[in-house]
């Protein structure tokens, strides 16, 4: 018999907290402001952006660049891999510019609310995130969704970050639960899904892209709104998967 499900985990960034949109506005502000990087296209520069990202955030995680200096460094490389000629007050002045116009554009990604609020009348509702404690607490503040989240963890002050299993087990033992009686949504593969799998929880693949899934057998959603899908999923309801159409509002 199937345990009877405790807990939904949520991954944050580009399930809940739309990281995606706010990037894409934030680097079409660096466009406006900047003519030379005209000459690239919005969809490379979000390329080079994400690319240099995940490659200091990995060091911001483990403690070996403060925040400031991994802005500093990814927007000074940013303007290398745009061929300009710049300086280190260059690259602050770039990331300056690039963080408010990316928290100017905070949003949800469309259904969070109203999926949250019918979880929350069965579940409990967790997130477990790979960033720093403080930045994601205050993404969730702003977004005004404290209210529906009973439990957190998050690879700062875990201490490693997904896919490995400890997070996922120390976010199990926060919410009293054990791995089978959870549930875990998110967008990314690899650290959402195949992480969910190593420990045992039951993942949904939140697909906003449309993009092709590794394994059939995983349950997969094209959007939060689908509530009565996932709540289906949640409840073990749908033997077989069944795919919905990708989010039209993806940037």
């Amino acid at each position: 018999m199937t345990a009877k499900v405790k807990v939904v985990f949520f991954d944050l960034d580009d399930t809940l907290y739309d990281h995606s949109y706010h990037v894409e506005s934030a680097i079409t502000s660096l466009r406006e402001q900047f003519p030379f990087l005209g000459e690239y296209s919005v969809s490379h520069l979000n390329e080079i952006s994400h690319r240099l990202l995940e490659e200091v955030h990995s060091r911001l995680l483990k403690g070996e660049l403060t925040l400031h200096e991994s802005r500093q460094i990814r927007w000074q490389r940013f303007l290398e891999e745009c061929k300009y000629e710049r300086s280190m007050q260059d690259g602050m002045t770039v990331a300056s510019i690039y963080s408010k116009a990316y928290y100017k554009a905070e949003r949800v990604v469309p259904g969070t609310f109203e999926l949250l609020k019918s979880l929350s009348k069965e579940y409990d509702i967790g997130i477990i995130s790979n960033n720093l404690l403080d930045e994601q607490l205050q993404k969730i503040k702003c977004l005004g969704i404290s209210e529906y989240i009973d439990t957190f963890a998050i690879s700062e002050e875990v201490g490693v970050a997904k896919p490995h299993a400890k997070i996922f087990q120390v976010a199990l033992d926060r919410a009293g639960a054990n791995a089978d009686e959870a549930v875990f949504i998110g967008d990314s593969w690899t650290n959402d899904i195949l992480g969910a799998l190593g420990v045992g929880i039951r993942p949904i693949w939140l697909n906003r892209n449309g993009s092709v899934s590794e394994d059939p057998s995983v349950a997969e959603i094209g959007s939060l709104q689908d509530i009565d899908l996932i709540l289906s999923y949640i409840r073990n309801e749908i033997p077989t998967p069944q795919i919905t159409s990708p989010d039209p509002t993806r940037v």
